[in-house]
């Protein structure tokens, strides 16, 4: 079984969605996990973002496969956001949850992205959309106290600790050449910063192929008191790293309802669709 939380709501409130569930996951380790989520459509006109958690009451699949998260970001301004952000998130997780005992955490993680991209892509050719559609894709992964990662585009992954915010994946958009330009002298920071395509993505779920996959090479050890946040652009684009920080010092669920309302408080006349995913790590009782 897999909880669905946030996916498609076309007419949210303009204000937190508690989409969580206290739920506390803990097998063959020292910590609890406890979900937050929290999503709202913002000024667009559809939810584009979906997100889902494995099944944290389901003892044999997290013994067997860990503690699930992905959120993914259709591709705005393409048709098929929603279609491919949905199927992204449906794919990844069902192709995930399939791991065995003896399969690693990150195999597994990059064979699921893989086959995600797979269906993207394949439903766009079929809707004669190829290379016309596609969304972000980013997933964590808790397994014995700790984490592991991987991420396709430019939704972010970050560990709080002890009051201090660290964004783990890179971004994979066109503003990465446009530094490496900067660094070469080719042209200035400020020609790069306004670049109107330095937004663009270099890197989907939706092409033929993956061109870039940031993961996890090694395991994180996590500790009691850690987060950790998966968001849209639709967050991490329009809060500051202060304000990110003091709501993550909060229980998950209060932490999701928190940065969707700072979000939306900012007004942003074109502000996109929100989608936020929490992990919080609490020593278990």
């Amino acid at each position: 079984m897999i909880f669905i939380f946030g996916l498609f709501k076309k007419n949210n409130p303009p204000s937190a969605e508690k989409s969580s569930q206290t739920v506390y996951a803990q097998v063959n380790g020292r910590l609890n996990i406890i979900p937050g989520s929290a999503q709202n459509i913002g000024s667009r006109e559809e939810q584009q973002d979906a997100f889902l958690f494995s099944d944290m009451e389901n003892r044999e699949l997290v013994a067997r496969v860990g503690i699930v998260a992905v959120l993914a970001d259709g591709m705005g301004g393409l048709m098929m956001g929603r279609e491919s952000s949905d199927l992204a998130v449906r794919t990844f997780l069902v192709e995930y949850c399939s791991k065995t005992t003896e399969e690693t955490i990150n195999d597994e993680l990059l064979r699921a992205a893989q086959v995600a991209n797979a269906a993207v892509f394949d439903m766009a050719s079929r809707a004669n959309l190829a290379w016309n559609t596609g969304t972000t894709l980013v997933a964590a992964v808790v397994d014995l106290d700790e984490l592991f990662w991987i991420s396709i585009g430019d939704s972010r992954i970050y560990l709080f600790r002890e009051g201090t915010l660290k964004q783990l994946n890179c971004d994979h958009n066109y503003g990465n050449e446009l530094q490496s330009q900067v660094e070469q002298g080719a042209i200035s920071q400020e020609e790069a910063d306004n670049h109107p395509e330095r937004h663009a993505l270099t890197s989907y779920i939706g092409m033929d192929y993956l061109r870039e996959v940031d993961y996890s090479e090694q395991a994180l050890p996590l500790k009691a008191g850690d987060r950790i946040l998966l968001c849209s652009d639709g967050l991490h684009g329009v809060l500051s790293e202060e304000e990110m920080l003091k709501a993550l010092s909060l229980p998950a669920p209060e932490a999701a309802e928190l940065l969707l309302n700072l979000t939306l408080l900012k007004n942003h006349p074109y502000q996109d669709n929100v989608t936020i995913a929490i992990l919080a790590c609490e020593l278990a009782s």
